[in-house]
């Protein structure tokens, strides 16, 4: 299945969409211990920010939320990843839902994430994994996506495919006020250049820097995907 034309679209790349389907599988006991460990370790950290706040204003009520939040996630996450499951990626094959971060199951309905290896999205849905397509796009106007280090741009004006007249950047700095609950200030900076434009657009691809990594934000979800595209092709001619 290929990427359907985009009227305004004047360039050549046009990466095709999988049509494979992969059926979820129960995930291994390793698997699953790992996810409960980082299930522990997130509960402590949700719970003990919580409590640490009623001690530093000495409430009380706010210590015993803390540890009745911490004690309430952790038991929803383990009854989660108890069922947790994986499935092969559509496009790479690398095996999704093992990892601690991500957790797939049976009950999921349209569930939209990254593959972990090629960072195409896909949808989780009623016990299997399929291509995230332009139908399920809907009223969606951002689409994220890791800045692939070392990686290259199309050779394109990233939003119609009109041959490049420049290198654009665009950069971001976060600011983190939530951190300032345990006394310090969170800044975070990020840019990526030479996004290829033609004259006539700019400004389609944002930044944000997310726990120290750098992410692209597209405003067409067919620009996402030449990205990954161009990258994907940069690869495969390195390697040979």
């Amino acid at each position: 299945m290929q990427e359907t034309l985009n009227p305004s679209y004047v360039g050549k790349i046009f990466p095709p969409y999988s049509d494979e389907v992969a059926p979820l599988r129960p995930t291994s006991g390793s698997a699953r211990a790992g996810k409960i460990f980082y299930a522990v370790l997130g509960s402590a950290i949700i719970g003990g920010i919580v409590w640490f706040v009623g001690l530093l204003f000495s409430w009380k009520w706010v210590e015993y939320a803390g540890i009745a939040i911490g004690v309430y996630v952790l038991f929803e996450a383990i009854r989660s990843m108890l069922k947790s499951h994986c499935a092969a990626c559509p496009y790479c094959h690398r095996e999704q839902g093992s990892k601690s971060l991500l957790q797939l199951s049976l009950d999921d309905q349209n569930k939209q994430f990254a593959c972990e290896s090629c960072f195409e999205w896909l949808i989780s849905d009623r016990g299997q994994i399929r291509a995230y397509c332009e139908t399920d796009i809907g009223d969606r106007k951002e689409f994220d996506c890791p800045v692939i280090a070392n990686g290259i741009w199309p050779d394109e004006c990233i939003v119609c495919g009109a041959p490049a007249a420049r290198h654009l950047q665009a950069k971001t700095l976060n600011v983190g006020l939530a951190s300032l609950l345990v006394g310090r200030l969170s800044l975070s900076y990020g840019s990526v250049k030479n996004i290829p434009y033609c004259d006539a657009h700019e400004a389609a691809v944002t930044v944000k820097a997310v726990d120290g990594k750098i992410w692209a934000s597209f405003n067409d979800y067919a620009g996402r995907r030449r990205y990954l595209h161009a990258n994907k092709l940069h690869r495969m001619r390195a390697a040979r």
